[in-house]
């Protein structure tokens, strides 16, 4: 391994160092009353670990979004590569910030032996290789969006072209330099390497503002120019697009602790910043990408709003019509009885043996009848046998 330079005067060889002694060791000496601890030191990783787990379920929902349909164009091979990409970001920076990882704690309660493993160093390594190809495949997709969004737009369709050019080689050049800086592990530790490496942060940062706020005006341009629309859905459409402004100030964040972490010599502790806005960053950058969220909030939002709003109107409707049900149930009951009374006249319970029919009466009601009929049909012969017909047909 090559010699080992820690905010020191001379080189540390750490092959001629037992690593008892490396243990021992920090990454830089404390301030002056600061004594390093090492077995249990001040950290803020909790917060990183909160970061990206939010960062995760936003992943998740915005998969489930873009699953709803999914037509497979070229935003979404470019989608698809910048989540996986971005979900490996988020994995090493917590990787960072557990176990021998570095992120978070004090460089002087870092030793020596702690952060030349090989697992310090992967983390360290990839951390840096994958986020310029994430934020570059995120971007290439929003340049997609907008070309199949604003397609009948000749000036957007050439601004877009223009950007997906400059983002490609830009982030090519910064992934190769990092690459070559980082790549093989034993190198990254080197004096030269490691300056070179913090050289690209404020270049990576400036760029990112840069296209970060041209990605924002472009929908800007794009609807102004929508001349067949009223202004409430002009409003609507840059609505969707607004994600883009925190995105602008989450860029600009980054700006301030690339450069703050280049004139601090903490840089584990102060690094800890960097990734936070990292992952915002990615997290606006990736829900800008999926147009299917805003459509998703609109459908899915109206239920849950349905459900928790409307809950107790809902039971309140129901104790209405249940309390109707009852009262249309004891009116039918009443009429049931009245009806009962009418089709059964000749039932009386009000004395002893009152519910046999009277047969006597019932005689001379059917006499009366027949005589009736008997005459009618005397009168009327043709009526009856013309009735008597047609019933016959029918």
């Amino acid at each position: 391994m090559t010699p080992l330079v820690f905010q020191r005067a001379e080189a540390i060889d750490v092959t001629q160092i037992p690593n008892s002694v490396l243990a021992g060791i920090g990454i830089i000496p404390p301030p002056p009353g600061v004594a390093p601890d090492f077995a249990n030191p001040v950290n803020i990783r909790p917060i990183l670990w909160v970061f990206c787990g939010v960062g995760f379920g936003i992943i998740a929902i915005l998969i489930f979004m873009l699953s709803h349909p999914i037509k497979w164009a070229w935003s979404d091979v470019a989608f698809t590569l910048a989540v996986l990409t971005t979900v490996a970001s988020f994995v090493y920076i917590l990787i960072g910030a557990t176990g021998f990882g570095r992120s978070g704690i004090h460089s002087w309660d870092a030793s020596v032996y702690n952060s030349i493993s090989l697992r310090s160093r992967t983390s360290i390594a990839l951390v840096i290789l994958l986020p310029p190809i994430s934020i570059g495949f995120i971007k290439t997709t929003i340049f997609l969006m907008y070309l199949e969004v604003f397609a009948p737009l000749r000036l957007i369709q050439n601004l877009c072209c223009i950007g997906i050019g400059i983002t490609t080689i830009f982030y090519t050049i910064i992934t190769v330099l990092d690459a070559i800086w980082a790549f093989p592990l034993s190198r990254y530790y080197n004096a030269t390497n490691t300056q070179k490496a913090q050289t690209l942060n404020l270049p990576k940062g400036i760029f990112g503002l840069t296209t970060v706020i041209f990605l924002f005006v472009v929908p800007v341009v794009a609807v102004s120019k929508l001349k067949l629309m009223t202004a409430r859905k002009k409003v609507g459409i840059l609505l969707i697009f607004s994600t883009g402004f925190l995105a602008v100030v989450s860029t600009a964040i980054n700006i301030y602790w690339r450069v703050y972490i280049n004139i601090h010599p903490d840089h584990f502790w102060y690094s800890t910043a960097i990734w936070i806005v990292t992952i915002t960053e990615h997290v606006f950058g990736l829900i800008i990408t999926d147009t299917h969220t805003s459509r998703g909030f609109r459908n899915y939002g109206s239920k849950i709003k349905y459900y928790l709003c409307c809950r107790v109107a809902r039971k309140d409707i129901e104790s209405k019509e249940s309390v109707k049900r009852s009262e249309r149930s004891t009116e039918g009951d009443q009429s049931q009885d009245r009806k009962s009374r009418k089709l059964y006249s000749g039932f009386d319970v009000t004395i002893v043996g009152g519910t046999a029919l009277d047969k006597k009466a019932n005689e001379e009601a059917e006499i009366e009848q027949f005589s009736t009929e008997r005459q009618s049909t005397a009168q009327c012969p043709r009526n009856v046998l013309g009735g008597a017909t047609e019933r016959y047909k029918g």
